[in-house]
């Protein structure tokens, strides 16, 4: 089967990756919050995702919009960013390259010229 893919190659094969490691849920950055393909291809399940989406099955994406806002924010700390992980059950984090610091808590599973992707350990 063949599919219209609506990404750069580097983000299609950063999600092709994931979709090969074991289940768990995925939190994306913000730049692709609105791209439900990288959660069809990676096949995780996503924390936070398209509001639209989210609302029709009654979770309350403002609530979780926010705190992935602030997760994403200069007002986060290793420590919040972590207990957040911890708390939410996350076990990966799909972002921009470069835009998270390594921590003890995170391994770089990934990494291409746009995308990194960790593990929360």
């Amino acid at each position: 089967m063949r599919f219209n893919f609506q990404g750069t190659q580097e983000v299609y094969r950063a999600a092709k990756f994931l979709s090969d490691r074991r289940d768990g849920v995925l939190i994306l950055s913000m730049d692709y919050i609105q791209t439900p393909f990288v959660i069809a291809i990676s096949r995780k399940t996503a924390y936070f995702a398209d509001s639209t989406i989210l609302s029709g099955l009654l979770v309350d994406w403002q609530k979780r919009g926010e705190e992935i806002d602030h997760f994403f924010s200069d007002l986060a700390t290793s420590q919040s960013r972590e207990a957040f992980f911890r708390e939410k059950d996350i076990s990966y984090a799909f972002v921009t390259r470069n835009s998270l610091e390594s921590e003890e808590y995170l391994v770089n599973i990934y990494s291409n010229e746009e995308i990194s992707i960790y593990e929360i350990r």
